[in-house]
Formats: C-alpha cells, sequence, structure tokens
C-alpha cells in the first residue's frame, strides 16, 4: 500500500485510496522499535501522575501537543525541519500511553526511513520509482515559471531532480511554493514514453504541503484562560524546544522577544551575540511561515518585487524574513537598501508606478566575535553589520528592537526540553492568526509615553506591547501590573545591565569601554565639569557641566592657563575610583606607552621614616617604548627585560622577533615565543594591540594570524582600522598584508634558528611545538614553510624533520598495500609494553604527546601520500604492520564461545567502558591476554574533546577489544578445564540447539521467495517459538560457562593483569587483585 496519507491526518482521507510505494505501517508484524532509542517510553506517566501544566494540555489541547524529547531524538537521525518532523509526531504519539507512543514512534520512523528523502540516497530513491511506477516521498518542493514553455515546473530539493511538470492548481494554491519552497508529502509516478523522450518520466500525482489544515483562533483563547502568566510561558518557551527551568527570568523574556516578529506585522527585529545561541533557529526550523536568509548577494526583485514577472518577493509570500549572518548582506542592486529603508519605515515599497504594500517583518541576525566591552570600545554594537547599514542612522533607526544576544546563554543540552509542548506547526498557525489582532494601544488604558520619545521610539514600545500581549495573553485578559512588566523588560537595556554588571565585577574595564567620547565618564561620575580656554590671545574660558541628562550649562570663567581641565564628581557607589592604587591599575594599563608624559603625583621618597612626596613629577608611562626603537641598539638584556615590564612574574621567553616596516604599511613591535607550561597560560598574557603608542586592545583576532595569538608582546600600527566591525577589518586590504608580513617573519625566524643552531632548536622543540603545531594546522602557507623545520620526536628522544623520518622508516614500516605506517605512543609508561614490543620487532615509536598532536596525526595523514598514523597499543604487534597475507589458526565456534563468555563474565564492571572478547593465535611467547583500542573509535573520541561538532563521539563509551592469545599455555590450561568442567552439562543442551536450529533453516528454506503475506501465520508463529526456545537453551549454556568462570581465579587474575598493563585497573578492582595475587603465591 501507499497510503502515508492515510496514517498522517484525517484531513488527508482524499489519498486513502491510492496505492503505490509506501508499505503499509500499521500492521503488527511490521511495526519497526529500536532498542538503541536514546530515550525511554516508560517516562510517560498516566493523567494522575501529570504536571499541573501538562495535564491542562491534555485537557484543552489534547492532539496538539508533542512531547519533545521524541522530536530531539528523531531528529537527529533526520534532517527535516522540527514542524515536519512534529506534525507526524503529532499525528501518531498524541497518548500518554507508553506502548501507543512506541508504536507511534517506529511508525515516524518507518515513515522518514521509507519516504523522506536523503540525499545521498536520492537514486536509490528514484531507481525504486522506476521499478515500482510509483512512490511517495517527503520533500522540499520549490516551483518554477518555464516562460519558454508556459508551464510550472517542480524542484525537488533532497531527491535532486528538476523541471518536474506541476499542474498550476498548486501554485497557483500553495503561493510559497514559488519562492523558497516548502515540504510537501508527494506522490509521484512513473513513465518513460518511447515516442516522447525529450518528456520527463516523472510525473507529480498528488501533492499536499505539511502543514495544519485549520487553527480554532477562539479554541486557543478559551484553553489561556486555564493557564497562569508563568504557565503560560513555561508552555511557549517549551514549545519552541526551549526548557524554562533553566533558564533566569531575563533569559525566558529574551527568548519570548525573538517570536515577536512572527506575531506582529512589520517588525524589525536585531540580534546580535555570540556563536551557539540559536539565533536563527525558529526562524529556520520552527515556522513554516517565516523563510531565513543566508547572508549574501539579494536583489530588490527577489526580496520585494520582480518587475519582469509582475510577482511581490519574499516579503510579500512569508510572514516573517530573516537575513543570517549580517555581515554578508549585499544588495546587487544600487537602490536596495534604500527600498528596505522604506519598506523598514512603511510596510510598503514602490516599483514603477505602482506602491507595494506587504506585512512580512525584517529580522537580522549575526555574530560578534569579541566580548561587547571590547565592541563598545573599538566600533559600536551594530558593527557586524556591512557599513552601508551599519553606520547608516536611518537604518538603525528603523529597528523596533535589539535583541542583545550575549545575555542568552549558549545553549546546552540541559537547556532543551523533554517536556510537552504545542506542535511546531499548529504554534506557527496560531500566531500566524494572531497576527491579524492588534494590542498597540493597549497601554493606552493605564500608562501613557514620556515625551522625550520620539515618533518612531513610540511606534516600537507599542509594537513590541502589542507582541507580547498576542504571545502571552491571546485572550485579551491582562491587569495593569501584567502590562507594567511587558514595559519593563522593553525599558531594561542590555547596554545598562552590562554596565551595572561590569562596575560590580570587571571593574577592570569601566574606564574608557565605550571609546566614544568622554561620556564614560557618567558611567562612575554623578557630575562632569570641563573648564577650557583656548590658545588664542584674549581667549575666554568657558565651564561646561552636565550631570549626565540631556541638559547642560555653559559659562564664562576665569582661568590663568591655556588647556582643558575635566573634573569629574565620582558618584557614591564609585568612590574606588579615588584610590591611588585603583587610578594607578588603570594608567598602567591604558597609558604605559603613551608618546607624551603623563604625570600622576609627585614622586615620593623615604624621609624621616616614611614616605614623602618630592617636587619632581611622576611620570608613569614610557614615550620611547622598545618597539619604537632600532633593533641595532638593543641588546638580549634589554628584550628579556621589556618583556618582564609586560608579564611580570613570567619565565624568561624562548626567543622574540622584533617587527619593522614602513611601506606598504606601517607596522612595529615585539613578538615574543614564550614557555608554555599548561593550557591555562595559553590565554593568560595576550598580545598587546596599539595604534601610534596608545593602547587599543588585547583582542588580536583578525589581524594576528590565529595561531600566532598564542605569542605575546605589542604590534603597533596606525593603518589598522579600529572602529569598524571584525568581518570589515578581516578583508581590509592592509590588514592582510600585516597578517601575512607577521606570518612570513615568523616562519623565517624559525626556519634561521634551526639551519643555523639546530641543537639548541631541537632543545627548545617541546616549547616551540604548540606554536608550529597550531600554524601548520591552521594556515596552509605557514605549513609549506614550517615542514622543512617542524620535528618528530621518538620514544628514544631523538629528533628527525619529516622527511628524515620517513627515509628512517619506510624499508622496515611498510605494509604489503605500500603505506607506510607511522607508529606512535602518547605516553611512555603506560604503553611501555606496548612499545617495547615494536621495538623489538625493529619498528620505531613517536612519542605524540603534545595538546594538537591528534589533529596533527590527522592532517599528516591527509598531507603525505600513502601513510598512515597507528597507534601502538591500537591492536597486536603482529597486526600493526601487515606485510604479508597470512592465516592464522582459528579455535572451533564452541570452544571460541565458551572460553570468551567466561572472560567477559569477570570483566569489571567500568563506567562508559565496553569491552569485545575474541581469540587469536598470537604465538606461545605472546602474553596470554591483551588489551587493545581501535584506532578510528579513539581518535574520534579525543578529536571530540577539542574540536567543536563532535561531541557524538565523546558520548559513546570507550571500546577495547580483550584478545585472549589462544597459543599460549595459560589459555590452554583455562579452555581444557572449562571443557571438562562444564561438557557434562553442555552437551545435552547443544544437542538439543542442534536440533533446533536444523528445524528453524528448514522452515526458512520452506519459505524461502515467498512475499510476507503469502506465509501462513501459523508458520510464522512456528518460527519466533523457534527462535525463542534456540534464545533460551543459548541462555542456559552460556549460564553454566559463566557459573565455572566465577570459581576461577585464574581467569580473573589475567584479566585483572591486562587491565592492569593498560593503567585500567583501579579501585576495588586493583585491591581485589592484590589479595588474589596473595593467595595465589
Amino acid at each position: 500500500m501507499d497510503n502515508i496519507e492515510k496514517d498522517i491526518a484525517q484531513g488527508y482521507a482524499d489519498f486513502a485510496d491510492d496505492e503505490g510505494s509506501i508499505e503499509e505501517v500499521e500492521t503488527e508484524e511490521n511495526i519497526v522499535t529500536e532498542n538503541s532509542t536514546s530515550f525511554s517510553f516508560e517516562e510517560t506517566t498516566n493523567f494522575s501522575e501529570m504536571s499541573d501544566i501538562n495535564r491542562k494540555l491534555r485537557t484543552y489541547f489534547d492532539g496538539k501537543i508533542v512531547r519533545k524529547d521524541l522530536t530531539k531524538s528523531i531528529k537527529e537521525g533526520a534532517n527535516v525541519p522540527v514542524y515536519v518532523l512534529e506534525f507526524l509526531l503529532g499525528q501518531y504519539c498524541s497518548s500518554d500511553d507508553p506502548s501507543i507512543i512506541e508504536e507511534g514512534v517506529a511508525n515516524v520512523k518507518r515513515i522518514l526511513a521509507d519516504n523522506y528523502v536523503r540525499p545521498d540516497e536520492a537514486q536509490k530513491i528514484l531507481s525504486l520509482l522506476r521499478q515500482r511506477g510509483s512512490h511517495t516521498v517527503i520533500d522540499k518542493i520549490t516551483v518554477n515559471l518555464n516562460i519558454k514553455k508556459d508551464t510550472y515546473e517542480a524542484e525537488f530539493s533532497n531527491l535532486g531532480i528538476k523541471a518536474i511538470p506541476i499542474s498550476e492548481d498548486y501554485p497557483s494554491k500553495f503561493d510559497r511554493l514559488l519562492c523558497g519552497g516548502i515540504w510537501c508529502i508527494v506522490q509521484l509516478e512513473y513513465e518513460y514514453i518511447e515516442e516522447d523522450k525529450n518528456a520527463s518520466p516523472i510525473h507529480i500525482r498528488k501533492l499536499t504541503p505539511i502543514q495544519m489544515p485549520h487553527v480554532d483562533i477562539n479554541e486557543l483563547k478559551q484553553g489561556r484562560k486555564a493557564f497562569t502568566k508563568d504557565e503560560w510561558i513555561s508552555v511557549m518557551l517549551r514549545s519552541i524546544g526551549m526548557e524554562p527551568d533553566t533558564l533566569t527570568e531575563r533569559e525566558k523574556w529574551l527568548l519570548l522577544a525573538r517570536m515577536l516578529p512572527l506575531v506582529e506585522n512589520n517588525f524589525n527585529l536585531c540580534e546580535l551575540g555570540p556563536r551557539s545561541t540559536g539565533k536563527s533557529h525558529l526562524y529556520k526550523e520552527i515556522s513554516p511561515n517565516s523563510i531565513l536568509v543566508s547572508g549574501g548577494q539579494t536583489t530588490v526583485a527577489n526580496l520585494f518585487y520582480n518587475m519582469a514577472r509582475k510577482t511581490v518577493g519574499l516579503v510579500g509570500l512569508w510572514d516573517c524574513v530573516a537575513f543570517d549572518e549580517v555581515a554578508g548582506i549585499n544588495f546587487k542592486d544600487k537602490d536596495g537598501i534604500q527600498i528596505m529603508k522604506d519598506y523598514m519605515a512603511s510596510g510598503s515599497f514602490a516599483r514603477g508606478k505602482e506602491e507595494k504594500s506587504a506585512s512580512a517583518s525584517m529580522v537580522f541576525v549575526g555574530n560578534i566575535n569579541q566580548s561587547v566591552d571590547v565592541l563598545l570600545k573599538t566600533s559600536s554594537l551594530f558593527a557586524p553589520f556591512p557599513p552601508e547599514m551599519g553606520t547608516d542612522t536611518a537604518f538603525l533607526d528603523r529597528m523596533h528592537c535589539y535583541l542583545p544576544g550575549w545575555e542568552i546563554p549558549k545553549f546546552r543540552p540541559e537547556h532543551f526540553t523533554n517536556d510537552y509542548g504545542f506542535i511546531s506547526d499548529y504554534l506557527a498557525e496560531f500566531i500566524r492568526e494572531l497576527r491579524k489582532e492588534q494590542y498597540g494601544d493597549a497601554l493606552d488604558k493605564y500608562f501613557r509615553l514620556g515625551k522625550n520619545l520620539n515618533q518612531r521610539d513610540t511606534i516600537a514600545v507599542r509594537k513590541m506591547v502589542g507582541g507580547f500581549i498576542k504571545l502571552l495573553y491571546p485572550d485579551g485578559e491582562y491587569t495593569k501590573e501584567e502590562l507594567e512588566e511587558h514595559l519593563g523588560t522593553i525599558a531594561n537595556s542590555g547596554s545598562l545591565q552590562f554596565k551595572s554588571e561590569n562596575q560590580m565585577e570587571d571593574d577592570h574595564q569601566i574606564i574608557g569601554q565605550f571609546g566614544v567620547g568622554f561620556y564614560s565618564a557618567f558611567m562612575v561620575a554623578k557630575k562632569v565639569e570641563i573648564i577650557t580656554k583656548s590658545y588664542r590671545d584674549e581667549a575666554q574660558a568657558i565651564k561646561w557641566t552636565c550631570d549626565g541628562s540631556p541638559e547642560f550649562t555653559i559659562e564664562e570663567v576665569d582661568k590663568a592657563d591655556r588647556g582643558s581641565d575635566i573634573i569629574l564628581y565620582i558618584d557614591d557607589d564609585c568612590k574606588e575610583f579615588l584610590e591611588e592604587s585603583r587610578i594607578s591599575e588603570l594608567l598602567k594599563k591604558y597609558c604605559s606607552f603613551l608618546p607624551v608624559p603623563i604625570a600622576f603625583g609627585k614622586k615620593k621618597e623615604w624621609k624621616d621614616g616614611k614616605q614623602v612626596e618630592t617636587a619632581e613629577d611622576n611620570i608613569i608611562n614610557d614615550t620611547t617604548p622598545l618597539w619604537t626603537r632600532k633593533p641595532s641598539e638593543l641588546s638580549d638584556e634589554d628584550y628579556k627585560s621589556f618583556y618582564s615590564k609586560l608579564y611580570p612574574m613570567s619565565d624568561e621567553p624562548l626567543f622574540w622577533i622584533h617587527l619593522n616596516v614602513d611601506y606598504p604599511f606601517h607596522l612595529t613591535g615585539i613578538l615574543y615565543f614564550p614557555k608554555v607550561k599548561s593550557n591555562i597560560e595559553l590565554n593568560k598574557n595576550k598580545i598587546q594591540l596599539y595604534c601610534n603608542q596608545v593602547y587599543v586592545t588585547d583582542s588580536v583576532e583578525g589581524i594576528v594570524p590565529d595561531f600566532l595569538t598564542l605569542l605575546h608582546g605589542v604590534i603597533d600600527s596606525p593603518d589598522i582600522p579600529l572602529n569598524v566591525s571584525r568581518s570589515y577589518l578581516q578583508s581590509d586590504s592592509n590588514v592582510k598584508k600585516i597578517s601575512t608580513y607577521i606570518t612570513k617573519k615568523v616562519s623565517d625566524r624559525l626556519q634561521s634558528i634551526f639551519k643555523n643552531d639546530r641543537k639548541q632548536f631541537e632543545e627548545k622543540w617541546n616549547d616551540l611545538k604548540i606554536f608550529i603545531n597550531y600554524g601548520m594546522l591552521t594556515q596552509e602557507d605557514f605549513y609549506e614553510k614550517a615542514q622543512k623545520f617542524a620535528l618528530f620526536t621518538d620514544t628514544d628522544s631523538k629528533h628527525y624533520t619529516f622527511e628524515e623520518y620517513q627515509t628512517l622508516i619506510k624499508d622496515n614500516q611498510t605494509d604489503k598495500d605500500g603505506n607506510l605506517i607511522y607508529l606512535y605512543a602518547n605516553n611512555k609508561d603506560e604503553q611501555y609494553s606496548y612499545i617495547e614490543a615494536a621495538t623489538n620487532k625493529g619498528y620505531d615509536v613517536l612519542l605524540m604527546d603534545g595538546q594538537l598532536d591528534v589533529a596533527m596525526v590527522s592532517m599528516l595523514e591527509q598531507k603525505f601520500e600513502k601513510s598512515r598514523f597507528t597507534r601502538v597499543d591500537s591492536d597486536v604487534v603482529d597486526n600493526l604492520i601487515v606485510k604479508e597475507d597470512r592465516k592464522s589458526e582459528v579455535l572451533e565456534a564452541g570452544k571460541q564461545d565458551a572460553i570468551t563468555i567466561a572472560f567477559k563474565s569477570q570483566l569489571p564492571k567500568m563506567d562508559k567502558v565496553e569491552f569485545n572478547v575474541m581469540t587469536q593465535a598470537l604465538g606461545e611467547n605472546t602474553a596470554p591476554v591483551m588489551i587493545t583500542q581501535s584506532e578510528y573509535m579513539r581518535r574520534m573520541k579525543e578529536m571530540a574533546n577539542i574540536q567543536a561538532g563532535m561531541s557524538f563521539y565523546g558520548e559513546m563509551p570507550d571500546m577495547f577489544n580483550l584478545i585472549l592469545n589462544s597459543d599460549h599455555k595459560l589459555i590452554k590450561e583455562v579452555l581444557n578445564e572449562e571443557e571438562s568442567a562444564c561438557q557434562a552439562e553442555v552437551a545435552p543442551i547443544q544437542s538439543e540447539m542442534d536440533a533446533v536450529n536444523k528445524q528453524r533453516n528448514e522452515l526458512k528454506d520452506k519459505q524461502k521467495g515467498k512475499k510476507d503475506e503469502d506465509i501462513p501465520t501459523s508458520e510464522k508463529d512456528e518460527l519466533n517459538d523457534l527462535d525463542k526456545k534456540w534464545d533460551d537453551l543459548k541462555s542456559k549454556k552460556e549460564a553454566i560457562f559463566v557459573g565455572y568462570a566465577s570459581n576461577n581465579k585464574v581467569i580473573r587474575q589475567l584479566i585483572d593483569l591486562a587491565l592492569l598493563q593498560s593503567n585500567m585497573l583501579k579501585g576495588e578492582a586493583l585491591n581485589n587483585f592484590v589479595k588474589r595475587s596473595i593467595e595465589l603465591i
């Protein structure tokens, strides 16, 4: 049967009699369950045990809610939008009965497995369509008008086919097919007509968008009355996948604010913040009524109106148009941004002689790659925008809401809910219905807005209030206090909160953090006075006074000398900035190398038993720092002394590089290679950036290559733009030249030391290794130079260049396929026995115990031709480098089962550790029991610790092989004893198993070639009974072997010896081993 729509909803009942490609999923025999599912169906409680919120959801919104943990679990294996997946789950799993949920999940998985099109299986699906003649798929469909043929043609995103004829009824009825595409259930037919070879053999029989057919808004409003405000907030957050119990009140409101563009017409929102905070998730995955446009070039025709086709663009087809990665937005049309500004202000735009209107909201999301205080100091909160937007006040003034994304936590697993929430499609549709209602005037009942707000500010406040009311009180019932809470949320400035937090917790970054003028003085002062007098003759001195409000006073005063005095009246809660030590600390950080002398009080001297001031000014800065002087004038001691001044209490640097260039850019500085003792020190001291000796920042990402940010020191350049976005900075031609120049200087210096004093280079290699490896991993041009002086170190502490080492091992470490095998260890002590076994065979073993060696191994395997890196403990020594095909003796199946079951039963229980027990003939002189770990899985787990996006491997258990050497005397003895002790009990069971197995095989042969529906139920039942009987007998046999092993001290002793050799024997197991060893002795 081909009845996916029958299984999905009554609304698609008209599909019920279509036949073709989808297997029947409702029969008991065909229900698929997966024991490996990561969630438990038993978590569902009965109605009386449910929480109040879930009980209310069941009562008032039954059939419209879904358990979000089911979504998460299935989503991991199917790359479909959440609203598609939850639509299916809502149809199948709308129950509290674990068995129904289990069956429903199995059906959803079956539908996705059979009908969701994975891009890598597209050809398989097309082949299936050709064989059957019809097939139903779930895919994202986009429709285009072929003007030459005057026909509509469909494009299947995952299936990878284009130009499929489609009835004009579909794009007329579902206009979003024409722009961006939507997910659909599509019945396809395949008919190849010999006479018309140019025509597509694929035809669309039926197409249905995946969406709720109807939403009763009155039902929603009535249901809302049963919930408190806090309960409803929890429901809304869980509906978008978040767990409110892990969020602060502020974080909850910020996440709700992300939904405002979906519920409010023509709402303009901007959110800039760190990565991994889910900025674009809501607009891409949760709502089918919004579209996410990735940063890049767009056109007026695509976004607003296509003059040639006379069709409205994205703003007319979607409720919300969200731009991801705003740094990359670029209009091909010169007037694109102006048209966007007009639309953001009025909701309309002029094209040709006509003016068009639309209601789509505009959302702009992007990443901030440095801390907010640095961003404010060097540019602005709109820095990630392209300059033509981020510096255009008219554009920025049209934003109704700036969401401070840095206040939203980076999402971790606990932030995602496992509880009930609305099905995403239902949520999206009732939100869409609420766009028709207006509550912008709601605040007029209790409040009036102040005179300081201009018209656009007023509109923004009203829209935000109206949006929050729709989200939280769709029934229109709210109190004055609740409305006041919305206004409080809108007024709670993220920047002000940031300033407040920094005053209390991060004082060293208070002064000058905004970098836009002395206005930052009001962060610590309740009043500021400036008394200034010009150098011109007979100039009148002026006094300016302000308390931080928009009002200020100016008056004429007397002042003897020219210049300016700035007087800060420190606020009561900022008195610390009057302390000498605090002022001295700030001057030291920001003014240590200013080119003009800075006097801070008078110098002091010890006199009559106390410190007294002298008449001499206390100059706190060095106006001619080391980097401004010629290298020929400086000694090693000068460089070391300057390093100590920059980084007190640090060890001496390894060496340094003096930068000095005048053309084609200006750059001076000194970079030091520090001794790194721990990971903590990598982030402790940083390169300081100066502009004409004025301190700017110690965040030099984008200016200095990534791998050189590990260095210490100073760089000074007037050619680095300091007031633009980070993305603009990285594309600036001077910055690129500076980065290239620094990389070349570093590589040349390293090459020089290597050539002129290799002994010194090798002695410092362990300290240099992290810098050089990081550079080779992240910068291709540095790898090309560094491969000539980068070193391998073996377990005998000998050093080799890559080329030297390849020459050393190529004769003895090349396998039968011509691959050069690099053996390595990462711990000489723990892997001593494996290293010894390898060196005894004449192999050389590298020591790769550095912080980046895991990543280096993977990279070098790609760089080196026909080469592979293998850790010495990943297999027995004879299998590390296979030089010829060989047949090893294999134990009989019965003996293998007996010995492996016995040993596996005595392995100690370890958290997140699993063992695969096997036998191999390794020779009588090899250890009786060995433990190895697959090179692939171990490496994936190691990479998961240092690389984002691989956490899946990090959560998997460690898999080890326990290898029993069947040639060894002790293993033979154990096996012989086991056979003798268990034979009497095992023999009759084995005979019965053989008989059952014979019956099973005969029955399977009888059924071979038959379709499932042609096999009688009695035969199926008989086969199931035989399988169960065989399993029971197998369990009995294994229990006999386990019973024998539990009383055999030799087995446990051999296991513990292998664990001890691999440094895995700890705690109670180690204590038991010691006691048993004493007994055996």
